[in-house]
């Protein structure tokens, strides 16, 4: 695989984790969680998921860290703009996140 294919198959996974909502996996009432059946989950929202189980106390979904994602994404837009185009961009996700 060349150096470009991996770096755009890198960008597009962690796309699908910083972007990929619970609510395009399953559903949830006060019984519980739903899982969506497969055929209606894009397997692009997949990629988020990193693990799934059931027990006593009913379905658990975990999902990949958005904000870890977010962050990676933003390391790599950066190093992607040239220097010169660079426009200002927030040292973390966390810097984001503050309110005024």
């Amino acid at each position: 695989m060349k150096y470009d294919q991996l770096h755009k198959k890198i960008k597009k996974e962690l796309e699908a984790i910083a972007f990929t909502r619970i609510a395009d996996i399953c559903t949830w009432n006060e019984e519980g969680i739903l899982l969506l059946p497969k055929k209606t989950i894009k397997g692009v929202n997949t990629a988020a998921i990193a693990e799934i189980k059931e027990d006593t106390k009913g379905m658990h979904i975990k999902l990949h860290s958005k904000l870890k994602a977010l962050e990676l994404l933003q390391k790599y837009n950066h190093e992607e703009t040239p220097q010169e185009q660079s426009h200002t961009l927030p040292e973390s996700i966390e810097s984001l996140l503050q309110l005024p």
